[in-house]
C-alpha cells in the first residue's frame, strides 16, 4: 500500500511538471498531493475521498491536509486537461502491462424504477 501511495505521488508530480502546472508557493497542499488523494481513494478506498484523506493524514503521507471544502475547491481547480493526460497515460501503461484484451465487468443488481429499463 505504501508503495502505491508513493507511486501515485511521483506519477502526479511528474505529470504536473511536464504540463508546466506549478503550485502557488503559499499553498498548504500541492496539486500532486490532491491528485494522490484522488488516486488513493479510487484504488484503495472504493472512491471514498474522505476515507483516503483520513488515511493519508493519519499515516503522515500528507501531514498538512486541507479541510474538506478547501480540498474540494482545489480538486475542481485542477484543469480538465491534466485529468485527461493522467487517465490516458495510466490507461496506456495498464494496456502495456496487461496485453490481454479480455476484461471482466462486474455488475450489481439494482431495483428498477417505474418498470423501465
Amino acid at each position: 500500500m505504501e508503495l502505491q501511495v508513493i507511486a501515485f505521488y511521483f506519477f502526479a508530480d511528474e505529470l504536473l511538471k511536464a504540463s508546466h502546472l506549478y503550485d502557488d508557493p503559499q499553498a498548504k497542499m500541492t496539486n500532486a498531493e490532491i491528485i494522490t488523494t484522488v488516486l488513493t481513494a479510487a484504488q484503495l478506498f472504493c472512491g471514498n475521498q474522505r476515507t483516503a484523506a483520513h488515511f493519508l493524514k493519519t499515516y503522515h503521507y500528507i501531514p498538512n491536509f486541507l479541510s474538506e471544502s478547501r480540498f474540494n475547491r482545489r480538486l475542481h481547480r485542477i484543469p480538465h486537461v491534466i485529468w485527461e493526460k493522467l487517465f490516458s497515460t495510466l490507461s496506456e501503461y495498464l494496456k502495456r502491462k496487461h496485453p490481454c484484451n479480455e476484461y471482466l465487468v462486474q455488475k450489481m443488481p439494482s431495483a428498477l424504477s417505474n418498470g423501465l429499463i
